[in-house]
């Protein structure tokens, strides 16, 4: 309970202050709702528990059916058929560029949600296509294009050869309940 209330506290804080929209300031448009309480054991649930933790979660469709795909930090993948009528009803297509997201709990900062595409190269390349990808035993995030390397405990801060100039990964306000996890652009 403790916990809930400093997670609550720390989200109004973010939300309400002067910086919210500009650490929200995404230009892909992001709206992903997951219902914990139908998923409990799934590797996205369980790390938005866990301090540290962290999964790529990534949304196809496969004989018309909306699948979610988890990759954990050690890189294996969890494929999840969303079968209730409460996410059939939802389209899963705004997820940020290219509908793929960083999402987990951070060691020193509670829930985040982060673009799961390179925010430098998202900027300075055009185009949607520069996924990240687990790298350093899980602890950050590459960019295959530029090689960067991010830290997702770090406000997705880039680690290692960042270079001047350099932009932290976009980052999406996030709120987690009992029921259900909501990833969004923070201008609500």
């Amino acid at each position: 309970m403790k916990s809930f209330k400093s997670l609550l506290l720390m989200l109004c804080v973010v939300l309400c202050g002067c910086d919210a929209e500009q650490q929200f300031g995404s230009p892909y448009a992001c709206n992903f709702i997951y219902y914990t309480s139908y998923h409990t054991a799934s590797s996205l649930t369980l790390a938005m528990g866990n301090p540290g933790q962290f999964v790529i979660v990534e949304r196809q469709t496969v004989n018309g059916g909306v699948h979610l795909l988890f990759t954990n930090q050690s890189g294996t993948t969890e494929d999840l058929l969303l079968a209730t009528e409460k996410e059939k009803r939802l389209s899963y297509g705004s997820m940020g560029a290219n509908r793929r997201l960083i999402i987990g709990c951070s060691n020193f900062n509670g829930p985040k949600a982060y673009d799961g595409h390179c925010s430098n190269c998202l900027r300075n390349l055009g185009g949607i296509n520069y996924p990240l990808t687990w790298a350093d035993n899980g602890r950050k995030l590459e960019c295959k294009k530029c090689g960067r390397l991010y830290d997702p405990n770090t406000e997705g801060q880039p680690v290692d050869n960042a270079q001047k100039g350099d932009r932290n990964l976009y980052q999406y306000a996030i709120i987690l309940n009992n029921e259900l996890l909501h990833v969004f652009n923070g201008k609500k």
